[in-house]
């Protein structure tokens, strides 16, 4: 770096209000606009919480913990020995997340807390009448499960979405494997009420790299929501293949199912009921898990057909470079406490009985 760079780097920090440096491949910092902070020449290596080798192809995000505080670090490549290195506090990322649609993603999610909330007040106020005139309330058993039920089921979105957001854990993970045994655990709660889903796949083994517990959320979600969505009669139909684009290879999860928007509780044209998620308050939690695992989502309807698809790299076993391999997918130990497989497919159990 000559002195006519530096200069206009130094330039440039100083008009940042958050703490930022140039660092070079040993990730020492060579300067920062904050020198109280962030000295010249000390190293970064043990505040980062991933791994980060140069030269970087493309900008790197991580976490970074120094004095006591936690910061969001943006590590974008100058060239192959230096970096620019933004650090933001959680102040700094929520200001900017106002400027996206981050509120279109959670907005949903508590509205539907809101109005499950709200059914489940509005059935105790009723029981509560019921007492007081000495009227029979034993109706209210099957009531009072039901609401709790889709209550249960979007606090649980909530808590997972907001898991997403803060924290990601990579593993290797056998998605097939995960797939069959997500899908085998769903048809044995299905059989209450008739509904089952089919998993189709022509490979044994096709890996991806991701988040295991958000791989599960994503796909209970999308399972539910081809359910929820398409009469008792269909069977949705879920399948896994290796597609191979530009010479890179890829997983494509679809579930195709038969779309019909109003079912069994007597909807009205422009009666929906919300309780039930009916209007995809999963979609964001699997758009989310896409784009967390460097793939992309898409949802497609040609008549009464609705596909849901996820399309995400494809990772090398072989290679895995320090990754923990999950090597059987899904293991489902009875804790006693209902899982996200147990809440989602009893409120489809109850939505179809």
């Amino acid at each position: 770096m000559d002195g006519g760079q530096r200069e206009m780097l130094e330039r440039l920090l100083v008009r940042l209000d958050n703490p930022a440096a140039v660092l070079d491949s040993s990730l020492n910092c060579v300067f920062s606009n904050r020198p109280d902070m962030l000295p010249a020449d000390t190293s970064l290596e043990k505040f980062i919480q991933d791994e980060i080798r140069f030269p970087l192809a493309k900008i790197a995000r991580t976490m970074l913990v120094m004095g006591g505080m936690t910061y969001c670090a943006r590590i974008c490549p100058l060239d192959e020995e230096l970096a620019l290195c933004e650090l933001f506090d959680s102040s700094a990322v929520i200001s900017m997340a106002e400027y996206t649609d981050i509120r279109e993603r959670i907005t949903p999610l508590f509205n539907a807390v809101e109005h499950n909330t709200a059914r489940l007040w509005k059935t105790l106020f009723a029981m509560r009448d019921c007492i007081a005139n000495n009227e029979d309330v034993s109706g209210f058993e099957v009531k009072f499960y039901d609401r709790i039920s889709d209550l249960s089921s979007v606090t649980k979105n909530v808590f997972e979405y907001s898991m997403m957001l803060t924290h990601c854990s990579p593993a290797m993970i056998d998605a097939v494997s995960l797939t069959d045994g997500i899908v085998n655990r769903c048809n044995t709660i299905l059989a209450k009420c008739g509904r089952c889903i089919r998993f189709v796949c022509e490979c044994d083994r096709l890996f991806i790299t991701a988040d295991m517990r958000h791989a599960i959320t994503a796909l209970v979600n999308s399972i539910q929501n081809a359910l929820l969505f398409s009469p008792r009669d269909c069977v949705p139909v879920l399948s896994l293949v290796r597609r191979a684009e530009d010479g890179k290879r890829f997983v494509y999860l679809q579930l195709v199912n038969e779309s019909v928007l109003f079912v069994n509780k007597g909807f009205g044209e422009n009666d929906i009921d919300f309780g039930y998620q009916r209007v995809g308050f999963g979609i964001p939690i699997i758009k989310r898990f896409a784009e967390e695992t460097g793939g992309s989502f898409f949802l497609d309807a040609e008549g009464k057909t609705v596909k849901l698809g996820i399309k995400l790299p494809e990772s090398d076993a072989s290679a895995a470079r320090g990754l923990r391999v999950e090597e059987y997918g899904y293991t489902y130990y009875d804790t006693g406490i209902p899982d996200i497989i147990d809440v989602k497919m009893n409120e489809v159990v109850s939505f179809f009985t």
